[in-house]
């Protein structure tokens, strides 16, 4: 996945594999990194906030994802979802 980023780096589902690869595998700081990389191309794409919450939730920083995440970008990714099923 790593080289395939290199040729596609704006391909913003490959990110987001890599970033679940990492945390299946515990390197969650790797993740974490990976996915704010996913949301700078795509903000309003619920996998990927999904996906980081599942970090928080392995490290067990629940209040830092509370901080991390607002609720107006809940609101927002709630309306995308909504747009985008018609």
């Amino acid at each position: 996945l790593e080289k395939l980023i290199a040729l596609c780096p704006d391909e913003v589902a490959l990110y987001e594999d890599l970033g679940y690869c990492y945390c299946e595998e515990y390197r969650l700081a790797e993740a974490k990194e990976i996915f704010a990389k996913a949301s700078a191309l795509d903000k309003t794409s619920p996998r990927i906030y999904y996906r980081l919450a599942q970090v928080y939730i392995k490290e067990k920083e629940y209040d830092k994802f509370k901080a991390d995440i607002t609720l107006e970008d809940i609101k927002s990714l709630f309306k995308n979802t909504l747009q985008r099923k018609g």
